[in-house]
């Protein structure tokens, strides 16, 4: 897949599911290039690339959470494989409206994985997108998820800082809009010091789904994913596992 929203990160025509990774604000496509590693064999990993970094990085950047979410289900169209959604932060709320598409168009996801994020009745407008250049970047570094190298490169910073804001504020000013519950499993992870959602919070993601339901509560902050890919993995292949080895 070239072009687009979409990065293939595993080239594997034997797999049996297509796992559909969203990255979190700021994150970029090649945040999941290790994951694959962590997977069953039986799971193609494909990346979303928002616009506004790496090889989009001319283009505007996000305009919001629902208009991502179409884009992006506009592409899956051309996928065949059977679709897993796994969003982190700000993807776990791209996720959610593409897996709803997906669903209305008759295609439901096997699954939704959220990681790292507050259900969408619980988002807050903390007008991070509207702080000052430096305070956004102290926010960003207070998140343990960017590299300090990086964040005190001033030409690197003031490359992205528009993107950045622009994620943010999509995702600050959604504005969930009620409809049936998922039939699918949702399967939520969160680290036990995460200062942006905690496990009582998380839990409230089980409102959205008259499937399985359950939270992975891991060992870190915000970014605890950098630490235990091997154990989140486990736990997203021994979801898609059944489903991938189903005629």
């Amino acid at each position: 897949m070239k072009g687009g929203w979409l990065r293939s990160r595993r080239q594997n025509p034997a797999a049996m599911v297509e796992l559909v990774c969203f990255p979190h604000a700021g994150g970029s496509a090649s945040y999941f290039h290790h994951f694959n590693e962590h997977l069953s064999s039986t799971i193609a990993v494909t990346a979303v690339q928002y616009p506004g970094r790496q090889d989009r990085l001319n283009e505007a950047g996000l305009v919001s959470i629902v208009d991502a979410a179409e884009t992006i289900a506009d592409e899956l169209d051309a996928v065949r494989r059977p679709l897993a959604l796994f969003g982190h932060s700000m993807g776990a709320l791209i996720a959610f409206e593409t897996a709803h598409l997906l669903r209305d168009r008759g295609r439901p996801p096997l699954a939704l994985i959220v990681s790292g994020s507050r259900p969408p009745h619980l988002v807050e407008d903390r007008k991070i997108h509207q702080l000052s250049d430096e305070d956004l970047i102290n926010e960003i570094r207070s998140l343990a998820g960017t590299s300090d190298v990086l964040l005190s490169d001033d030409e690197f910073v003031q490359l992205l800082l528009p993107t950045i804001r622009a994620d943010y504020k999509v995702t600050e000013t959604y504005v969930h809009q009620p409809r049936p519950a998922l039939d699918i499993p949702i399967q939520v992870h969160v680290g036990d010091r995460d200062d942006n959602v905690s496990p009582t919070e998380a839990d409230e993601w089980r409102r959205y789904t008259v499937g399985d339901f359950r939270v992975n509560v891991h060992e870190g902050g915000h970014f605890y994913l950098n630490d235990c890919l091997d154990v989140l993995g486990k736990s997203v292949s021994a979801l898609l596992e059944p489903s991938a080895s189903s005629p």
